[in-house]
């Protein structure tokens, strides 16, 4: 019904919805249309014992970074790895300039090279208690020949060349190692325990009204005496520990200074 001026007015005939015509119907689906049923095929499998992913075994589980895993922040910007960033025009893409590899990688191997020469000191580097005891306990005071004391020195110099940077090594990198290659370490201990022990000398005299006056003053000789004597026991346990060293610093003497020299590098980047 419409509503016009107030009153109600029966439908008209273009308000009726003209019922759907037979090309309106939906036609039933067809043979084509049905949807095949899943063949043997088409089913999926279940897992096999294969296919199921085992779990991560203690082997598996990622380690975390180390100290030297760390990978340090690239310094040069210039393109190091030889790359070559100049677009081709045509197709866009990237080349790769072989020449200017090469190139890097030489001038890489270069540096190597360089980094695991060892560097020019002074002589008093190399002034150390290793040296002094070899040369006097198997050269000055050994029963050896002329050839024998000879070759005594040439090892002596050679392990005591390797041994310094070792040593030196081993102190730069700090912990319990570094303790032990102090240079001053019998030094100080023996002077501890020639200061700690009571040499204490002690004076009775009479005095004039008859009694008797007791004056005591620490013994300079006793001191140095045990200072002298604890510090060749000390010298001597660490020759006998040192001379097995010093022989395993002459064939890991490449890998000590490349160590160094990464240390090194790395303490001044992170200043």
């Amino acid at each position: 019904m419409n509503k016009e001026k107030g009153k109600l007015v029966s439908p008209r005939k273009d308000d009726v919805v003209v019922p759907p015509r037979r090309d309106d119907v939906v036609a039933p689906p067809r043979k084509d249309d049905v949807v095949a049923p899943s063949r043997k095929d088409d089913v999926v499998a279940p897992p096999r014992r294969d296919d199921v992913v085992a779990p991560p075994r203690r082997d598996d589980v990622v380690a975390p970074p180390r100290r030297d895993d760390v990978v340090a922040p690239p310094r040069n910007y210039n393109d190091p790895q030889g790359y070559n960033h100049s677009a081709n025009t045509n197709n866009n893409n990237k080349s790769y300039n072989h020449n200017q590899s090469a190139s890097t990688s030489n001038n890489n191997t270069t540096k190597d090279s360089e980094q695991i020469k060892t560097p020019k000191v002074g002589i008093m580097f190399y002034i150390s208690g290793y040296l002094f005891w070899m040369i006097l306990l198997f050269v000055l005071m050994g029963d050896f020949s002329v050839f024998g004391k000879l070759l005594v020195t040439v090892y002596t110099l050679v392990t005591n060349y390797t041994f310094c940077w070792f040593a030196d090594y081993q102190r730069y990198k700090g912990g319990a190692a570094a303790v032990f290659f102090d240079r001053a370490l019998t030094t100080s201990v023996s002077a501890t325990t020639a200061s700690g022990m009571n040499h204490t000398k002690e004076t009775v005299t009479r005095s004039w009204t008859g009694g008797y006056n007791v004056s005591s003053r620490r013994s300079i000789s006793q001191t140095l005496m045990t200072f002298l004597i604890t510090f060749v026991v000390l010298e001597f346990f660490k020759l006998l520990i040192n001379m097995p060293i010093a022989l395993y610093s002459v064939f890991t003497h490449k890998k000590t200074l490349k160590k160094y020299t990464e240390l090194v590098t790395e303490r001044e980047r992170y200043r």
